[in-house]
């Protein structure tokens, strides 16, 4: 695992909390637009709650 991946990790579970807003989490990964993060990481973390669909509705209908 690279410690890059922890960085992915952090911003994206950030985005998914809706108490925090794109602005703190931009200014927390470093970015100086929000733009920027949404651009990078929303797809990241779209990528795995489809994963995570996915293995949920694998499991429910064994």
């Amino acid at each position: 695992m690279h410690p890059h991946m922890f960085r992915h990790t952090f911003v994206s579970i950030l985005l998914s909390n809706p108490n925090i807003g794109v602005a703190t989490v931009a200014a927390e990964a470093g970015h100086a637009q929000p733009s920027t993060t949404l651009a990078i990481y929303t797809q990241v973390y779209d990528r795995r709650r489809d994963e995570i669909r996915k293995q949920m509705s694998k499991e429910l209908y064994k």
